[in-house]
């Protein structure tokens, strides 16, 4: 496996886990307090591009060319999550632009888009 394709793995290996934790804790905060429609909507959503994030990982060893597009379209959409309600809401900074969570999926987006892991995922 090359190095990008490493690092990529391992960008959304760390994704995985924090996103893990904080829906764990999200979803217990959220049960403590009452549940409402929106946020267990919201909360659901996260659980399912977690799920995909994790399972679209753990196929990359098999090298096929939809497994790096899906996880690119999965970053895609992480990324757009987290900034589509800044920029609806007009509130966008640069720090917000510099959070892990506009980082890690552009990261994960440019590795994948290198040559060497067009060579790698060639099936």
């Amino acid at each position: 496996m090359p190095k990008v394709v490493s690092a990529a793995r391992f960008i959304v290996t760390l994704q995985v886990a924090f996103a893990i934790v904080a829906l764990l804790i999200s979803g217990s905060l959220m049960l403590a307090g009452g549940i409402d429609w929106l946020p267990a909507l919201i909360l659901s959503g996260g659980i399912a591009l977690t799920v995909a994030l994790g399972l679209v990982m753990g196929r990359f060893d098999t090298r096929r060319r939809l497994i790096r597009w899906s996880m690119i379209a999965l970053q895609v959409v992480a990324a757009t999550a987290y900034l589509g309600p800044m920029v609806a809401d007009s509130s966008v900074r640069i720090l917000r632009l510099l959070s892990p969570n506009a980082l890690l999926p552009a990261a994960v987006i440019v590795l994948l888009l290198l040559p060497a892991a067009g060579r790698w995922f060639d099936r």
